[in-house]
């Protein structure tokens, strides 16, 4: 099978192009300046309860979760401690899905030697955790 040329007619009428000074004026011109606190800036943006679909994992038809319940798997959970919502959440994806969540603290992958040689922050830890499940 043979590879179809690429065309921006297939997605311009997605597309939302912007003259060429917009590139140069850099991505803070259009979004802002980042903000200084990571980690409450991170807190704030899952804050949401909208539920969304997870396709990453191995469930068919993805798994729906939400902003905070991530968060609270994976920011509250601590040295063994789960809180009980996380605890419900956890037992919630093995009722409905099957599939078992390991819920392992944030000081568990912050000791591991993979994070302390490439040096990660905890707030580049935690978005890992976030992205990865």
């Amino acid at each position: 099978a043979g590879l179809k040329p690429w065309s921006l007619d297939k997605f311009a009428p997605q597309a939302d192009l912007a003259p060429v000074a917009t590139f140069y004026d850099g991505l803070e011109a259009v979004v802002g300046s980042p903000d200084a606190k990571v980690l409450e800036a991170m807190r704030r943006e899952h804050a949401s309860t909208a539920p969304f679909i997870v396709n990453n994992y191995p469930i068919e038809g993805g798994h729906s979760t939400s902003p905070s319940e991530e968060w609270d798997l994976v920011v509250g959970v601590d040295e063994g401690f789960v809180p009980e919502k996380a605890r419900k959440i956890q037992q919630e994806i093995l009722a409905k899905y099957g599939v078992w969540r390991e819920l392992l603290g944030l000081r568990h992958y912050m000791q591991s030697e993979v994070v302390r040689r490439a040096q990660l922050t905890l707030e580049e830890c935690i978005a890992i955790r976030l992205y990865t499940g």
